[in-house]
């Protein structure tokens, strides 16, 4: 009983396995924004607890009128106790493949990633958080390609502004988007992509600053200029003698603070090109 109804064994029609009206391929199909509870493996071998934003999508075959979508629902679901990582991705494509009777799959997995700062002289310490992704697609040949992309901010100092000014330079909050393509056997951490970015900066942002910090941050800011273009340029140098990087795109982004436009320079870089 259910309700005070009794229910039957019913065949329902599976309407989505009929023949379509058009007789054509779908590339992508499925869910988005699907926000569930989750654990991060951290670097230091710690486990970060977040909520990732999901979307999921498989390939449509043309012999179908569509797919059953709560299906990926349940695969979503069912393995949330798994930690977000290479090893999630590859479960979670093949099982999209095998229950939607699909030669391929795609999973994009988005939250915000929390990491402890100290103010560079008080000691203050606050977290910073990170927008990051993972990506994964299995290919109709079988491959997995895995997608890392990481946002990091940072304080940027004109280059030209220093040195034609008597006084001052401007500077602002800037922004640097990493997404690289790496292997499963030899990740790339969310750590190091940080490392990477806040090492090439007029100067790392920090959540608490006490006055000597403040004093700190705005001196070592001056003494090292970023135009968009020298920051692109030393991330990418950085990023080409990484081994385990085999491909990546750089999207830089200064939020100008004597224009109302922004600036923003893009470098594509490694052995393999990610559009």
């Amino acid at each position: 009983m259910n309700g005070g109804i009794k229910m039957k064994n019913i065949n329902l029609p599976d309407i989505q396995n009929s023949k379509p009206d058009i007789d054509s391929k779908v590339d992508k199909v499925g869910v988005r924004e699907v926000l569930l509870p989750f654990k991060v493996k951290m670097k230091d071998g710690g486990i970060q607890h977040t909520v990732a934003d999901i979307s999921a999508y498989v390939t449509l075959l043309s012999k179908y009128r569509g797919i059953n979508m709560s299906r990926i629902l349940r695969v979503l679901n069912k393995y949330i106790d798994i930690a977000i990582s290479s090893d999630y991705i590859d479960l979670v494509l093949k099982k999209l493949c095998e229950l939607l009777q699909s030669p391929s799959s795609y999973l994009k997995v988005k939250f915000k990633y929390f990491l402890k700062r100290k103010a560079p002289i008080s000691g203050s310490i606050g977290y910073v958080y990170y927008p990051v992704i993972f990506e994964g697609e299995l290919l109709e040949d079988g491959t997995i390609n895995h997608y890392l992309t990481v946002s990091v901010d940072y304080t940027s100092l004109c280059e030209c502004s220093k040195e034609i000014s008597e006084v001052g330079a401007h500077n602002q909050r800037s922004n640097a988007e990493v997404k690289i393509l790496y292997q499963k056997e030899n990740p790339i951490w969310i750590e190091d992509i940080v490392d990477i970015v806040d090492k090439n900066t007029s100067c790392p942002i920090y959540p608490v600053l006490k006055r000597i910090d403040e004093k700190y941050v705005t001196e070592y800011a001056y003494k090292h200029p970023r135009f968009v273009e020298t920051m692109a340029r030393k991330v990418a140098f950085d990023l080409e003698k990484e081994s385990r990087v085999q491909g990546f795109v750089i999207v830089i982004n200064h939020y100008e603070s004597i224009h109302q436009h922004n600036v923003v320079a893009i470098v594509h870089g490694g052995k393999v090109f990610i559009p």
